[in-house]
């Protein structure tokens, strides 16, 4: 169910609509940020910014500041939960950008709905990152837990950026996937892009 598109948004309203509804230390900075990985900053793990919801702060052409415009009108029409499809193809711009040090991993997710049939799935990522410690996360599985305090129940599949192989920023990845419907884990696939700038360069 999305944030409302008009009218008053409360701040329980966007924790449960994140799905983190009990999370002990919800603060607006880093849900805002998507700082997924900030678990040991702020007592949180907190999701990943839906990247493909309609809501009004999120465009393929530009980069958000998570300090800036950090008002719950904003968020008018953000939809946690919405996904593409197997077949849709996504571009643009994906990770927010990050400024001061603060915002130590801020994220964006892609989430795909591949179904529930066992198959070969295909994919195929191409860009590159334009900051020292950008990377892309692809796991089959919900990377977040609803209380907001853990990692939740995924599955590795592939990563790519300055972390991993082959360390350059380059994410041009392009292979099939052996997809196992397994109930527990559901049925997407979700792109997290992220930043983990808690490093010094």
């Amino acid at each position: 169910m999305a944030l409302p598109s008009s009218g008053q948004i409360s701040f329980n309203d966007a924790r449960v609509e994140f799905s983190q509804s009990i999370a002990p230390n919800y603060n607006m900075a880093d849900w805002t940020a998507g700082a997924w990985l900030s678990e040991s900053f702020a007592f949180n793990r907190f999701a990943p910014v839906n990247i493909v919801s309609s809501g009004s702060r999120f465009t393929t052409s530009s980069r958000f500041v998570p300090y800036l415009n950090n008002d719950l009108s904003s968020w008018y029409g953000y939809k946690h939960f919405a996904t593409m499809s197997e077949d849709s193809a996504f571009s643009g711009d994906y990770l927010y950008t990050h400024t001061g040090t603060n915002h130590c991993y801020p994220s964006s997710m892609v989430p795909v709905d591949i179904g529930t049939t066992n198959k070969i799935v295909y994919i195929t990522i191409s860009g590159s990152a334009d900051a020292l410690y950008e990377n892309v996360l692809v796991v089959y599985g919900k990377p977040w837990e609803s209380n907001g305090t853990g990692s939740g129940t995924w599955q590795f599949i592939t990563a790519s950026g300055h972390f991993y192989p082959p360390y350059t920023g380059d994410i041009n990845l392009e292979f099939g996937w052996d997809y196992r419907y397994t109930a527990s884990l559901g049925q997407y696939i979700y792109f997290v892009i992220y930043g983990d700038y808690c490093f010094s360069p």
